[in-house]
């Protein structure tokens, strides 16, 4: 019972945590974008603000880089959380010779460092920023979308790898959802592949300068971190239904 009780109050702790990132993350990266626009309209009829622009006006920048300092370590607690949920379901599931266990162990490890160096980039571009810090700045977006694709490509690979062992066991996560994820995560992927190409041909020859072609960037790329978000989501689903099924026991 007190095994139950605990492991439920860790499960409701991991769907808090991720419901905060997901909801506050994504209302600062739209705030600041609207917030730039509507103080800056000179510079937004020459070319529309990423987000790195809209945050380079330090009374928009300063309370976002804040905030940062608190959803990076939540988006980390998080998400660290639910690799341990879904690697406690695949060990008490486990059948050998469907999934490596070599594998499997090296994904989960990767799956959290490539996490932590997202959220160290989240700081270094919060807290680095235009016209000042530059290279800290373009560094430290790099670090967050590649780390987080990548975050993303092992969360669904280890659903993927959930999908192939039979749920004997009943777990945490549902085996429906994780076959779910399994297929989605090449969404999140693919618009990162997607803002990669919108990032080099924004510079190239007759499409540098194009405001059509600069507004489909700066669009793709809240898009993506939106995409980023709702994706490390839908492991609530799983854990509210699992915690409402421990009501009834």
């Amino acid at each position: 019972m007190a095994r139950r009780i605990r492991l439920t109050g860790f499960v409701a702790i991991t769907v808090m945590c991720t419901v905060f990132v997901v909801c506050v993350i994504n209302f600062l990266i739209y705030q600041a974008r609207y917030l730039f626009i509507q103080g800056h309209p000179d510079y937004v009829a020459q070319q529309p603000p990423t987000i790195s622009r809209a945050i380079s006006d330090p009374a928009i920048g300063e309370p976002f880089a804040n905030w940062m300092l608190i959803c990076a370590p939540v988006l980390f607690v998080a998400v660290g959380a639910i690799i341990l949920i879904l690697y406690r379901d695949l060990r008490r599931n486990w059948q050998d010779g469907v999934v490596s266990r070599h594998w499997a162990n090296g994904l989960f490890v990767f799956w959290a460092l490539v996490q932590f160096g997202a959220c160290v980039g989240m700081i270094i571009l919060s807290q680095y920023r235009f016209p000042d810090y530059n290279d800290l700045h373009m560094g430290g977006s790099y670090l967050f979308f590649f780390a987080q694709g990548f975050s993303v490509l092992a969360a669904g690979t280890a659903a993927g790898y959930l999908c192939r062992l039979p749920y004997q066991v009943p777990g945490i996560t549902l085996p429906e959802m994780n076959k779910m994820r399994a297929r989605l995560m090449w969404v999140p992927v693919g618009m990162a592949i997607i803002y990669l190409g919108l990032f080099l041909l924004k510079d190239v020859g007759p499409l540098k300068g194009s405001y059509a072609l600069l507004q489909l960037y700066v669009w793709t790329e809240i898009a993506l971190i939106s995409t980023f978000l709702v994706y490390l989501g839908l492991h609530v689903v799983d854990l509210v239904i699992w915690m409402w099924r421990q009501r009834s026991r």
